[in-house]
């Protein structure tokens, strides 16, 4: 995620919620994997909220 959320000239956050879905699917619902997911990424964009709320809001699970 760090790597991602780092690369320039790409729409980083839409790409990271995208990721969190497909990946929550192929691990079958993993809800705890889905947690973890969410404290990882809160940890990586622990100083910007806004950034962490549009991403957090794409997920749609």
């Amino acid at each position: 995620m760090r790597t991602l959320l780092q690369v320039n000239g790409a729409p980083t956050d839409a790409l990271t919620a995208a990721a969190i879905r497909e990946i929550y699917q192929l691990r079958q619902a993993d809800r705890e994997w889905l947690v973890q997911a969410g404290r990882m990424l809160n940890l990586l964009l622990k100083d910007d909220y806004d950034r962490l709320r549009v991403i957090l809001s794409q997920v749609h699970i």
